[in-house]
């Protein structure tokens, strides 16, 4: 009984795959699409795959990104000094 619990753990750990996002801006809302990932280093990631050109992708502080940030959830964009847009996504 022991090695079939072992087995069905074994085939539940190869079905979770994790899955590389980020949240893009569409329409005030963030959206959560799913990217493949290059090279990085501890500041900069490379996305080699997933998004568009001219998606705007939503940055912030870790927290805000991974844990408080939802498919749906409503965004303000700013640039990066922190000043509100008015509608130019340049």
């Amino acid at each position: 009984k022991a090695e079939v619990e072992e087995n069905n753990l074994q085939k539940r750990k190869e079905k979770i795959k994790p899955v590389e996002v980020v949240f893009v801006e569409e329409g005030n809302l963030a959206k959560m699409v799913e990217v493949k990932t290059g090279i990085s280093d501890d500041a900069y990631m490379e996305i080699i795959s997933g998004l568009s050109d001219g998606q705007m992708v939503i940055s912030g502080p870790y927290k805000a990104i991974s844990k408080e940030l939802n498919d749906s959830t409503k965004v303000k964009i700013t640039n990066k000094r922190g000043k509100d847009t008015e509608g130019d996504k340049e």
